[in-house]
């Protein structure tokens, strides 16, 4: 394991759990307001965005338990990419990103796992949505 039991006990004091119903929003799109992370660990959510003429609030991306999502905004402190919804009842643990990114500035060695596995994580994300969008295009002719 890349931790130690120290460390991991140190990030679980960032983690809190939580339980959402049908419809709630757990990320606002284009919210400033917060920069947590959250891992799905029961239920499912719809990732939405309104920030594209070429879509109408339609569901973008459905995402199942061990997901982790709200990490872009987390690496970029940058505004929300899209509205995160719950589609029935949800469990989640909600990491505190201020006090996340506090910890691994001062830990740099658990700051570069976690790195680490955030870009695991986005790559996989990556190559899903690659492969999506070149199935799209070849349905379509394009």
């Amino acid at each position: 394991m890349d931790l130690d039991a120290r460390q991991l006990d140190d990030l679980a004091i960032l983690c809190t759990r939580h339980e959402y119903y049908d419809g709630e929003i757990l990320i606002k799109e284009n919210s400033e307001d917060d920069i947590d992370i959250f891992i799905l660990i029961a239920g499912a959510i719809e990732i939405v965005s309104r920030d594209s003429e070429l879509i109408s609030d339609e569901v973008v991306i459905s995402k199942n338990e061990k997901d982790l999502f709200g990490e872009i905004g987390w690496l970029t402190n940058r505004k929300r990419t899209a509205t995160v919804r719950c589609a029935g009842t949800v469990e989640v643990i909600r990491i505190d990103g201020v006090a996340l990114r506090n910890y691994v500035e001062v830990n740099t060695h658990v700051g570069y796992i976690v790195m680490r596995r955030m870009a695991i994580n986005l790559s996989y994300n990556l190559a899903e949505t690659s492969n999506l969008l070149k199935q799209i295009l070849w349905n379509n002719n394009i």
